[in-house]
């Protein structure tokens, strides 16, 4: 009886492995290139512009977030220290570049960033490092 037992439990773990090994097989791809896709087209930043401050007391940097889905617009974050702030550059679907972003430095504490894209108008953001919020957007035209 305690062998008959044995073999039952046996069987039923049996089960359970193969049942768990053909779920593993069938959605770890999935979830693995899901994963994958969603890193590279929402999470992976790639670095357009980094600019320093007259005396290299600031740095600004400009990166692209992800890539554009089809024809979509480019996700960009722009950072200072630890503040940082998200935009968007409509560039028809193409990827960005550094010819897409510009930083002027007015003063060492201070800067004029201009994002630019293919199906806007330039849109321009203040940079000034004694502010409590130090990004403020001074132009943007909504249409093209």
């Amino acid at each position: 009886m305690d062998i008959e037992h044995d073999i039952t439990r046996m069987k039923k773990r049996a089960k359970w492995g193969c049942l768990i090994w053909a779920f593993i097989l069938f959605f770890g791809p999935i979830i693995s290139f899901a994963g994958y896709f969603y890193y590279h087209m929402e999470i992976k930043e790639r670095t357009l512009v980094l600019s320093h401050s007259p005396d290299n007391t600031n740095t600004i940097e400009i990166v692209e977030k992800g890539e554009p889905a089809f024809f979509g617009p480019s996700s960009v974050r722009i950072k200072a220290g630890n503040k940082k702030i998200d935009r968007i550059i409509s560039n028809d679907g193409k990827r960005l570049n550094e010819s897409n972003a510009f930083v002027e430095w007015i003063n060492d504490d201070s800067a004029r960033i201009t994002l630019v894209g293919e199906e806007q108008y330039p849109e321009i953001i203040e940079f000034n490092k004694g502010k409590r919020k130090p990004f403020k957007t001074v132009q943007v035209e909504l249409d093209y």
